[in-house]
Formats: C-alpha cells, sequence, structure tokens
C-alpha cells in the first residue's frame, strides 16, 4: 500500500467535513452562550485543515507502507503494557474505587522508566491531584471503595 499518509489524510478529511456539515444544522449560540453546534463547527474545520496539510506532505514525501507504521519489537511491549494497564483498571475501578486503582495503575505506567518509590510517589500524586480536582472542587462522583 503505497502513500499511506494521503489515504489516511482522505479519511479524516472526509470524516471531518460531514461532521462539518453536520454541525451546521446544530444552533451556533444558546441562550447563555455557545451552543452545540459551535465546538463541532471549529473542531471539525481545524481538522480539515490539517487534514490538508498533511495531504500536501503525504504528496511530496517519501512513500510509506502499512508495515512502516506500526511500532517494531520493543514498541509493540509498550502498546501491550498501556492496553493491559488500562484493562486492569477498568476491571479494580469498580471494585477498589478511582483512587486505589488509578494510583495502582499509573504505578505500573510510571514503573517502566523510572524507580519504584518515584514511580509511586508520581502516581499517588497524580491520583490525588485527579480525585481533589474533579470529585471535590467540581463535584464529579468518581468511583468509591466497594467494600466498606
Amino acid at each position: 500500500m503505497k502513500k499511506l499518509g494521503v489515504y489516511i489524510s482522505l479519511l479524516f478529511l472526509v470524516v471531518s467535513g460531514i461532521v462539518f456539515y453536520q454541525s451546521l444544522h446544530l444552533p451556533y449560540t444558546g441562550a447563555f452562550g455557545p451552543g452545540p453546534g459551535l465546538l463541532p463547527l471549529w473542531i471539525s474545520a481545524i481538522v480539515m485543515v490539517l487534514s490538508v496539510c498533511y495531504l500536501v506532505v503525504s504528496l511530496i514525501g517519501e512513500d510509506k507502507t502499512i508495515f512502516q507504521a506500526f511500532p517494531k519489537d520493543a514498541g509493540w511491549v509498550n502498546v501491550f503494557a498501556v492496553i493491559g494497564t488500562l484493562v486492569l483498571f477498568l476491571i479494580l475501578v469498580k471494585k477498589t474505587g478511582f483512587l486505589a486503582a488509578s494510583i495502582l495503575a499509573l504505578f505500573l505506567m510510571f514503573l517502566r522508566a523510572y524507580r519504584w518509590y518515584w514511580s509511586l510517589a508520581f502516581s499517588a500524586g497524580v491520583s490525588v491531584c485527579v480525585y481533589v480536582i474533579f470529585d471535590v472542587l467540581l463535584g464529579v462522583p468518581l468511583p468509591e471503595w466497594s467494600i466498606g
């Protein structure tokens, strides 16, 4: 498959064009500010411009096959580590709550690049910050510990 970038940019151009057209049917403004059509209109317009830029770069640049787009040996380990950690988080979040599941998931992710004590400190810090922002400040309910 020659010129993979051309096909990908055309796909994004078509999808963003459809979203742009559909967002024109939504109200741009609402009673108190931006309406439901504002965000999809602007995001799809930006994606269309970026798709055209990527199309030009792909036409000018060298050929890339689909096999060059995928990661090599060590890259696959990273991909499966991220997927496995996300699956583990999804399994644990209902049983242990958000804080425990996110600390464990982030710990496993950081452990690949940092020492264990830095990984634990970073994962606990990030998880507590996210919990405070969403649960305490914004009032968004996060999953709680289901055992106690």
